[in-house]
């Protein structure tokens, strides 16, 4: 049984304030954390209830063997530590890595993400990032914690897999496109992306806040601007939505 203050400490990593302050996070349930074993992922601990190990036996081995410290707890006890509302019985608490710039400055297609509010939207795009091989990511300051509950479910494990880097956004493009990065910004008046031949391997595509679009900042930095066309009625295509369009879009076209 966990003590009350080891509870209310790893209770507290819900909290973003506190993952940041402590460089950790909550995975929760039997595919995230699955996927965190077969990644390799860094953790701290593994909480399951007494019920979880009994109807999954062989998953339990597996996490004893491949190292991690592992910990029984009550059903009140995980459900204190989930953020769901029905939890499965299974909580891993995950270390954060430090990013790695230098794998970013030798990738050839980067993903930017600007200002992006909605956790579940973020998750969707690194889910979509992982699925077409893009390893770097760079996040602006006031995007949603990727690390958030609710941006690892989205993700779908995806998350583990991804070089994440927070940076003072347009700043960061600014840099980079003095060293030859080309920007790829996205916006509804944009170029059609289906016209788009090729693109530079040093490749920069920005995606946006689903409100506001792109910030002037990073506008002005660009050095082209593309849009998924509409066929349809309605005003806008959700920005997970566009991103998988325009990165499968680009990886074909970097065949």
């Amino acid at each position: 049984m966990l003590s009350a203050n080891k509870l209310k400490y790893y209770s507290s990593l819900k909290i973003k304030k506190y993952r940041k302050q402590e460089g950790k996070f909550i995975v929760e349930g039997l595919r995230l954390v699955n996927e965190l074993i077969k990644s390799g992922y860094p953790a701290e601990i593994v909480f399951y209830t007494e019920d979880f190990a009994d109807s999954h036996k062989e998953f339990v081995r597996q996490i004893e063997n491949a190292g991690y410290v592992c910990e029984i707890v009550s059903n009140k006890e995980i459900k204190k530590l989930s953020d769901t509302e029905n939890p499965q019985g299974i909580v891993a608490i995950a270390l954060i890595p430090k990013a790695q710039e230098s794998t970013v400055l030798n990738a050839g297609l980067v993903v930017a993400i600007d200002n992006i509010a909605e956790p579940g939207n973020l998750g969707t795009i690194l889910r979509t990032c992982d699925w077409f091989g893009i390893k770097n990511v760079l996040l602006s300051r006031d995007t949603v914690d990727p690390f958030n509950p609710k941006t690892v479910r989205a993700s779908m494990g995806a998350i583990f897999y991804l070089n994440l880097l927070t940076v003072e956004l347009p700043d960061y493009l600014s840099t980079l496109r003095k060293e030859d990065w080309k920007i790829m910004t996205t916006d509804l008046s944009g170029e059609d992306i289906f016209s788009l031949l090729s693109y530079p391997d040093k490749t920069i595509v920005v995606f946006s806040n689903e409100a506001n679009g792109t910030s002037e900042e990073i506008k002005n930095i660009s050095d082209a601007t593309f849009t998924v066309p509409k066929y349809g009625n309605v005003e806008s295509l959700n920005v997970s939505a566009a991103a998988a369009v325009m990165l499968a879009e680009l990886k074909n076209r970097g065949r």
